[in-house]
Protein backbone atom coordinates (compact mmCIF):
# COMPACT_ATOMS: atom_id res chain seq x y z
CA UNK A 1 0.00 0.00 0.00
CA UNK A 2 1.05 3.31 -0.87
CA UNK A 3 1.84 5.71 1.73
CA UNK A 4 0.32 9.85 1.47
CA UNK A 5 3.48 10.76 0.46
CA UNK A 6 4.25 8.90 -2.43
CA UNK A 7 0.36 9.86 -3.55
CA UNK A 8 1.40 13.40 -2.90
CA UNK A 9 4.26 13.29 -5.01
CA UNK A 10 2.71 11.23 -7.91
CA UNK A 11 -0.65 13.26 -8.13
CA UNK A 12 1.62 16.25 -8.02
CA UNK A 13 3.53 15.27 -11.20
CA UNK A 14 0.58 14.47 -13.16
CA UNK A 15 -0.82 17.86 -11.90
CA UNK A 16 2.50 19.55 -13.61
CA UNK A 17 2.17 17.26 -16.60
CA UNK A 18 -1.73 18.24 -17.16
CA UNK A 19 -0.77 21.87 -16.37
CA UNK A 20 1.58 21.49 -19.58
CA UNK A 21 -0.76 20.13 -22.06
CA UNK A 22 -3.59 22.73 -21.19
CA UNK A 23 -1.86 26.07 -20.34
CA UNK A 24 -2.96 26.40 -16.43
CA UNK A 25 -0.91 27.65 -14.11
CA UNK A 26 1.60 25.43 -11.77
CA UNK A 27 2.09 27.60 -9.09
CA UNK A 28 2.48 26.09 -5.86
CA UNK A 29 2.85 22.12 -7.27
CA UNK A 30 6.76 21.87 -7.51
CA UNK A 31 6.85 23.02 -3.97
CA UNK A 32 4.08 20.35 -2.70
CA UNK A 33 6.54 17.59 -4.68
CA UNK A 34 9.74 19.27 -2.51
CA UNK A 35 8.22 19.02 0.81
CA UNK A 36 6.75 14.96 0.12
CA UNK A 37 10.13 14.91 -1.11
CA UNK A 38 11.59 15.92 1.72
CA UNK A 39 9.65 13.51 3.92
CA UNK A 40 11.02 10.63 2.41
CA UNK A 41 14.83 11.86 2.51
CA UNK A 42 15.28 12.86 -1.59
CA UNK A 43 16.91 15.96 -1.29
CA UNK A 44 18.02 16.32 -4.51
CA UNK A 45 15.19 15.65 -6.52
CA UNK A 46 13.19 18.19 -3.68
CA UNK A 47 15.99 20.75 -4.50
CA UNK A 48 15.47 20.37 -8.26
CA UNK A 49 11.69 20.95 -7.76
CA UNK A 50 11.91 23.77 -5.88
CA UNK A 51 13.84 25.35 -8.45
CA UNK A 52 10.81 24.74 -10.75
CA UNK A 53 8.55 27.11 -8.15
CA UNK A 54 6.59 30.10 -10.50
CA UNK A 55 7.88 33.07 -8.17
CA UNK A 56 7.29 36.24 -10.29
CA UNK A 57 5.50 38.64 -9.31
CA UNK A 58 2.47 38.08 -9.72
CA UNK A 59 3.18 34.80 -7.98
CA UNK A 60 4.11 36.05 -4.72
CA UNK A 61 2.31 33.09 -2.74
CA UNK A 62 4.56 30.39 -4.95
CA UNK A 63 7.51 32.42 -3.83
CA UNK A 64 6.21 32.26 -0.34
CA UNK A 65 6.15 29.00 0.27
CA UNK A 66 9.23 28.20 -2.01
CA UNK A 67 11.11 30.21 0.56
CA UNK A 68 9.12 28.25 3.53
CA UNK A 69 10.20 24.86 2.09
CA UNK A 70 13.54 25.66 1.29
CA UNK A 71 14.13 26.61 4.89
CA UNK A 72 13.11 23.28 5.79
CA UNK A 73 15.62 22.15 3.45
CA UNK A 74 18.11 23.46 4.98
CA UNK A 75 16.85 22.35 8.53
CA UNK A 76 16.43 18.88 7.39
CA UNK A 77 20.43 19.63 6.19
CA UNK A 78 21.16 20.67 9.40
CA UNK A 79 22.41 24.19 8.64
CA UNK A 80 20.48 25.87 11.09
CA UNK A 81 22.33 29.35 10.70
CA UNK A 82 20.83 29.44 7.07
CA UNK A 83 17.29 27.76 7.84
CA UNK A 84 17.02 30.24 10.67
CA UNK A 85 17.71 33.33 8.51
CA UNK A 86 14.85 32.60 6.11
CA UNK A 87 12.05 31.61 8.48
CA UNK A 88 12.58 34.86 9.96
CA UNK A 89 11.36 36.45 6.91
CA UNK A 90 8.19 33.99 6.86
CA UNK A 91 7.56 33.28 10.20
CA UNK A 92 3.62 34.05 9.34
CA UNK A 93 3.06 31.74 6.69
CA UNK A 94 3.90 28.81 9.30
CA UNK A 95 4.50 29.47 13.14
CA UNK A 96 4.71 25.81 14.19
CA UNK A 97 8.15 25.59 11.92
CA UNK A 98 9.11 27.90 13.66
CA UNK A 99 8.42 26.87 17.15
CA UNK A 100 10.43 24.14 16.38
CA UNK A 101 13.27 26.04 15.21
CA UNK A 102 13.56 27.92 18.14
CA UNK A 103 13.62 24.54 20.17
CA UNK A 104 16.77 23.79 18.29
CA UNK A 105 18.21 27.01 19.28
CA UNK A 106 17.46 26.33 23.12
CA UNK A 107 19.21 22.89 22.43
CA UNK A 108 22.29 23.70 20.96
CA UNK A 109 22.39 26.54 24.09
CA UNK A 110 21.53 24.24 26.56
CA UNK A 111 18.41 25.84 28.28
CA UNK A 112 16.53 22.38 27.94
CA UNK A 113 13.30 23.21 29.99
CA UNK A 114 12.68 26.24 27.38
CA UNK A 115 13.68 23.74 24.96
CA UNK A 116 11.44 21.25 26.07
CA UNK A 117 8.09 23.32 26.45
CA UNK A 118 8.88 24.86 22.78
CA UNK A 119 8.27 21.44 21.53
CA UNK A 120 5.34 20.36 23.42
CA UNK A 121 3.98 23.55 21.60
CA UNK A 122 4.93 22.88 18.03
CA UNK A 123 3.35 19.15 18.64
CA UNK A 124 0.23 20.26 20.35
CA UNK A 125 -0.71 22.47 17.58
CA UNK A 126 0.34 19.85 14.98
CA UNK A 127 -1.68 17.61 16.52
CA UNK A 128 -4.86 19.19 16.51
CA UNK A 129 -4.34 20.06 12.97
CA UNK A 130 -3.84 16.29 12.36
CA UNK A 131 0.11 17.83 10.53
CA UNK A 132 1.61 13.65 11.02
CA UNK A 133 4.98 14.91 9.69
CA UNK A 134 5.12 18.28 12.12
CA UNK A 135 4.49 15.80 15.31
CA UNK A 136 7.04 13.19 13.78
CA UNK A 137 9.74 16.34 13.86
CA UNK A 138 8.71 17.14 17.54
CA UNK A 139 8.90 13.81 18.82
CA UNK A 140 12.26 13.85 16.94
CA UNK A 141 13.49 16.60 18.69
CA UNK A 142 11.71 15.91 22.23
CA UNK A 143 13.93 12.48 22.42
CA UNK A 144 16.91 14.80 21.86
CA UNK A 145 16.29 16.74 24.63
CA UNK A 146 15.47 14.20 27.09
CA UNK A 147 18.87 12.40 25.93
CA UNK A 148 20.57 15.89 27.27
CA UNK A 149 18.99 15.68 30.16
CA UNK A 150 20.19 12.42 31.21
CA UNK A 151 16.60 10.51 30.65
CA UNK A 152 18.16 7.02 28.65
CA UNK A 153 15.13 5.18 29.84
CA UNK A 154 12.68 7.88 28.77
CA UNK A 155 14.11 8.24 25.41
CA UNK A 156 13.99 4.46 24.51
CA UNK A 157 10.44 5.07 25.90
CA UNK A 158 9.35 8.09 23.47
CA UNK A 159 12.06 6.85 20.42
CA UNK A 160 9.68 3.29 20.45
CA UNK A 161 6.80 5.11 19.63
CA UNK A 162 7.68 7.79 17.37
CA UNK A 163 9.66 5.04 15.40
CA UNK A 164 6.40 3.59 14.62
CA UNK A 165 4.49 7.08 13.40
CA UNK A 166 8.03 7.94 11.83
CA UNK A 167 7.81 4.84 9.47
CA UNK A 168 4.13 4.89 8.90
CA UNK A 169 4.57 8.34 7.05
CA UNK A 170 7.59 7.69 5.50
CA UNK A 171 9.79 9.78 7.04
CA UNK A 172 12.99 9.16 6.80
CA UNK A 173 15.77 11.69 7.91
CA UNK A 174 13.46 11.61 11.40
CA UNK A 175 14.09 7.67 11.24
CA UNK A 176 17.76 7.82 11.72
CA UNK A 177 17.69 10.69 14.10
CA UNK A 178 15.37 8.98 16.48
CA UNK A 179 17.60 5.54 15.81
CA UNK A 180 20.63 7.79 16.60
CA UNK A 181 19.17 9.09 19.84
CA UNK A 182 18.01 5.45 20.60
CA UNK A 183 21.87 4.26 20.31
CA UNK A 184 23.16 6.45 22.65
CA UNK A 185 20.25 5.77 25.45
CA UNK A 186 21.65 2.62 24.97
CA UNK A 187 25.22 3.27 25.47
CA UNK A 188 24.16 4.78 28.66
CA UNK A 189 22.38 1.92 29.88
CA UNK A 190 25.45 -0.76 28.99
CA UNK A 191 23.30 -2.09 26.67
CA UNK A 192 25.64 -2.61 23.86
CA UNK A 193 24.00 -4.81 21.66
CA UNK A 194 21.16 -2.92 21.42
CA UNK A 195 23.27 0.37 20.96
CA UNK A 196 25.08 -1.09 17.87
CA UNK A 197 21.97 -2.25 16.23
CA UNK A 198 20.58 1.20 16.26
CA UNK A 199 24.28 2.69 15.02
CA UNK A 200 23.94 0.19 12.38
CA UNK A 201 20.96 1.17 11.34
CA UNK A 202 20.90 4.65 11.79
CA UNK A 203 23.84 4.71 9.57
CA UNK A 204 22.27 2.92 6.57
CA UNK A 205 20.04 5.79 6.21
CA UNK A 206 22.57 8.85 6.64
CA UNK A 207 24.89 7.40 4.08
CA UNK A 208 21.30 6.95 1.77
CA UNK A 209 20.38 10.12 2.74
CA UNK A 210 23.90 11.61 1.68
CA UNK A 211 23.94 10.15 -1.76
CA UNK A 212 20.85 12.00 -2.67
CA UNK A 213 22.26 15.17 -2.20
CA UNK A 214 24.12 16.38 -5.31
CA UNK A 215 25.41 19.63 -4.54
CA UNK A 216 28.87 19.38 -3.09
CA UNK A 217 28.38 22.11 -0.15
CA UNK A 218 25.25 21.04 1.38
CA UNK A 219 26.37 17.31 1.42
CA UNK A 220 29.36 18.54 2.89
CA UNK A 221 27.12 20.21 5.28
CA UNK A 222 24.98 17.44 6.01
CA UNK A 223 28.10 14.89 6.84
CA UNK A 224 30.11 16.96 8.63
CA UNK A 225 26.98 17.50 11.17
CA UNK A 226 28.65 16.95 14.82
CA UNK A 227 25.41 14.15 15.04
CA UNK A 228 25.86 12.23 11.53
CA UNK A 229 29.92 12.07 11.87
CA UNK A 230 29.87 10.59 15.09
CA UNK A 231 27.19 7.70 14.05
CA UNK A 232 29.38 7.17 10.55
CA UNK A 233 32.63 7.13 12.84
CA UNK A 234 30.85 4.77 15.63
CA UNK A 235 29.35 2.36 13.15
CA UNK A 236 32.87 2.36 11.39
CA UNK A 237 34.51 1.49 15.03
CA UNK A 238 31.68 -1.23 14.95
CA UNK A 239 32.33 -2.83 12.19
CA UNK A 240 36.35 -2.89 11.91
CA UNK A 241 35.88 -4.63 16.42
CA UNK A 242 32.53 -6.79 15.86
CA UNK A 243 33.05 -7.52 18.86
CA UNK A 244 32.89 -4.91 20.97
Amino acid sequence: MKSFTIWTIEYCDACLKLSVEIGADPTLLPTYKAWALLLLGRYDAAWQSLQQEVTDEEHKLGKGYKDFVTGVYFLELLAYEKAIEIFRDIAELNPDILSRTLGEFYLLKGRWEEALRQVEKTRSVAEKSERMEIVVRALELKIRILLKMDRPADVILLADSALVIAEEYDCLPNVWCIRASKARAFDMLGETEKASQEYRAASTIICQLADSVKDPEQKDTFLSDDTVSSVLEKTKRLVANPGR
